[in-house]
């Protein structure tokens, strides 16, 4: 069966850290974001991408610019705050998928911000599964905050995690990991080089890490 999802994607914030600044001016005051907790240190390990032959009993899906496949037996459902995908299964598991992009960031200063700076929205993943507090920061202002950004997210995120993972397929690269300490058990940034004003944030609840392998494998442009 296939499912496909047409929808004007909006955007929520990749972590709660920038919502709470006020204005574009950055001293290094509003610099003062440090990681703090167990994955401070972790970067991520470079795994093949996972085969993913062929099933047809999964559910075949299009959202965004990805098409990828999940489990049988989904309700599916459009939450239009975020526009984000949700796949709800009998037994309590759950699937969120949503888009983030610099260009609907809620205040609008952070809008300005990533245009001041030469990090772009899709490098956020990246930075948070591979640098650590040890690796040289950017020398740019704007770039600085929003590296400190992702290292303060890092220690939240990643505070139980003992292992973060990354695997590449052409230009698309996704990063993945159990996330016992966070919101959700596990997720997933999917990037594409080709796109670089925006991430596709998978999150499960309820399945493994090889639950989230099957899927990973099954994403196409």
């Amino acid at each position: 069966m296939r499912f496909l999802v047409t929808f004007i994607l909006l955007c929520s914030l990749p972590c709660a850290a920038l919502a709470a600044k006020q204005t574009l001016l950055i001293t290094e005051d509003q610099l003062a974001q440090t990681c703090k907790g167990t994955g401070c240190q972790l970067v991520a390990l470079e795994k093949p991408w996972p085969n993913n032959a062929s099933d047809p009993s999964r559910q075949q899906l299009k959202f965004g610019h990805f098409e990828f496949s999940i489990p049988p037996g989904a309700s599916l459902r459009i939450v239009p705050i975020g526009a984000a995908l949700v796949a709800k299964y009998e037994h309590g598991q759950k699937i969120s998928i949503h888009y983030e992009y610099a260009t609907q960031f809620q205040p609008d200063h952070i809008v300005k911000l990533y245009k001041k700076a030469s990090i772009r929205i899709a490098d956020y993943p990246s930075i948070l599964f591979t640098k650590t507090p040890s690796d040289a920061e950017p020398r740019l202002i704007y770039d600085r905050w929003i590296w400190r950004d992702a290292m303060a997210g890092k220690g939240l995120i990643f505070n139980k995690t003992e292992a973060t993972h990354v695997t590449r397929s052409g230009t698309v690269s996704v990063y993945y990991a159990l996330t016992p300490s966070s919101d959700h058990e596990s997720l997933a940034y999917v990037t594409d080089s080709s796109e670089p004003s925006s991430f596709m944030l998978v999150q499960l609840d309820g399945f493994t890490l090889g639950d989230l392998e099957k899927l990973i494998g099954s994403i196409r442009k």
